[in-house]
C-alpha cells in the first residue's frame, strides 16, 4: 500500500537532477523554430515504459485520459491538455504527433531505449518561435510541464508515491511540490540562456512563468 500522499516527503532538487534539458533554436520548413528536449532514464523494461506511456488505461494514471483513434494519422485528445494528429508510431521505440494547444501548433516526439540502467526516456516538443505561449512564457511554460508529466510518470512506473493524478496534486500544490515548480522553471531559463536567447528576456518570461503556477509572484 502507497503511503498517505500527504505525509510524503521527496527531495524535489534530487527529482530536478535526474532530467537533462535542453533548448535549441531551429527551423523547421522555412520557419524559425524551438525545440525543448527531456531526457531521463526510468527504473523499468522498454516495452513496460512504452505500455505506460502508450496505454490510455495506463497513460490516464500520471498524464489525464486519453482518447481517440492512437494509429497513424488519427486524431487525439488529451483530458485538459492538448489534442493533434498521431503521425507515426515503431513500437516500442518511438511516435511523433502533432500537439495543438490554445491556437498554437507543435510537433512532439517520443524515444524509448535500454539504458546502462532502466530505461530512457527522450522526449521533443518543437514550436513556431511566434508561439502565444513561448512569446509569454518562455521555456518553463512547456518545459515545466513536461517536468511534472514525468515526475507522474515515475510515480507510475516506480509505484512510489501517489496511486492518482490527484494525490499527486496534493503535493505538488505543498511545499515540495512548490519547490519543485520553482527549480524546474529556473533551469529551464538556464538552457534558455546556453540557446542565446537575451538574458533580461529570459528573466522577464520566467517571471510571468512562475505567475501561472503560483498565482502569485515567488516570494510572496
Amino acid at each position: 500500500m502507497k503511503p498517505d500522499s500527504k505525509r510524503v516527503t521527496l527531495d524535489p532538487v534530487a527529482l530536478l537532477g535526474g532530467t537533462y534539458r535542453t533548448v535549441e533554436l531551429r527551423e523547421r520548413a522555412g520557419v524559425v523554430t524551438v525545440r525543448q528536449t527531456l531526457r531521463r532514464t526510468f527504473p523499468t523494461s522498454q516495452r513496460d515504459l512504452w505500455n505506460a506511456i502508450t496505454s490510455p488505461e495506463r497513460s490516464a494514471h500520471w498524464l489525464g485520459r486519453v482518447e481517440g483513434d492512437l494509429r497513424p494519422g488519427g486524431r487525439y485528445r488529451i483530458e485538459g491538455a492538448a489534442v493533434g494528429t498521431v503521425e507515426f508510431c515503431d513500437p516500442p521505440g518511438t511516435f511523433t504527433l502533432t500537439w495543438e494547444y490554445n491556437g498554437d501548433i507543435g510537433w512532439v516526439e517520443v524515444a524509448v531505449a535500454p539504458a546502462a540502467v532502466g530505461t530512457a526516456l527522450i522526449l521533443r516538443h518543437e514550436f513556431a518561435d511566434t508561439g502565444k505561449r513561448w512569446r509569454r512564457f518562455g521555456a518553463g511554460a512547456v518545459g515545466v510541464s513536461w517536468d511534472l508529466a514525468l515526475l507522474g510518470l515515475l510515480d507510475h512506473v516506480a509505484g512510489r508515491w501517489w496511486g492518482s493524478i490527484a494525490e499527486a496534486g496534493v503535493w505538488y500544490s505543498g511545499p515540495e511540490g512548490s519547490q519543485f515548480v520553482v527549480g524546474s522553471g529556473e533551469r529551464w531559463s538556464s538552457a534558455e540562456l546556453s540557446a542565446g536567447v537575451d538574458r533580461a528576456r529570459v528573466e522577464a518570461r520566467a517571471e510571468r512563468c512562475r505567475m501561472i503556477y503560483h498565482g502569485r509572484p515567488v516570494g510572496e
